[in-house]
């Protein structure tokens, strides 16, 4: 019978002889600390912008750099649309947190001012697509309601959202906007990303 070679014996056959470079193994995990540091920072668990500074002078020169980062991943990753109204706390941290690390404070500042009236317009335009989607489906939501009636002989009110069928329609169109948004705060976090340096 013949033997058969296990997952792991197979892995460390193909990585036998790899030797790993300390330096960027190092590199890796400055970067994970700078994500952990930004998370925490983020999450209330750092008090000041100034524990974050703190943190990130610690580090040599070109491990500053990973730290840094590890960081800006972790903020810019956290720019992300908003469901129900713009979280101003949330955007604050982030953009005192940027301002932290970054060289030019007064431009993330105005850039920052940007996206919370992107967000704003976001919101807006959402609200107003909500509204026209109910406008044009209801029409066919009376039609329904006069349906059931003829079936059950008692009056029925139907939402809107009650529908399976308006509620795709809407999750279409509000898919729709979220990427056409979705692909404009990515350029603009691109943006955002070149000049914090």
């Amino acid at each position: 019978m013949a033997y058969i070679k296990s997952a792991l014996e197979l892995a460390m056959e193909k990585t036998e002889g790899l030797k790993t470079d300390p330096g960027a193994v190092r590199i890796k995990e400055i970067k994970t600390e700078g994500r952990r540091a930004a998370s925490a920072f983020l999450n209330g668990t750092e008090d000041s912008s100034e524990e974050l500074l703190a943190v990130l002078k610690k580090y040599k020169k070109n491990e500053r750099d990973a730290f840094k980062e590890g960081v800006i991943i972790t903020f810019l990753s956290n720019i992300i649309l908003p469901k129900i109204s713009v979280q101003e706390d949330r955007i604050g941290r982030i953009t005192s947190g940027i301002k932290a690390v970054s060289k030019d404070k007064n431009r993330v500042e105005a850039f920052m001012e940007q996206i919370k009236e992107f967000f704003s317009k976001y919101l807006e335009n959402r609200e107003e697509l909500i509204q026209a989607a109910k406008d044009q489906y209801m029409p066919r939501l009376k039609q329904k309601e006069q349906e059931l009636e003829q079936q059950t002989g008692q009056k029925i009110d139907l939402s809107p959202e009650q529908d399976p069928e308006f509620m795709e329609f809407l999750n279409q169109n509000i898919s729709r906007l979220e990427a056409q948004y979705t692909q404009s705060l990515n350029q603009a976090k691109e943006e955002l990303k070149r000049f914090i340096g």
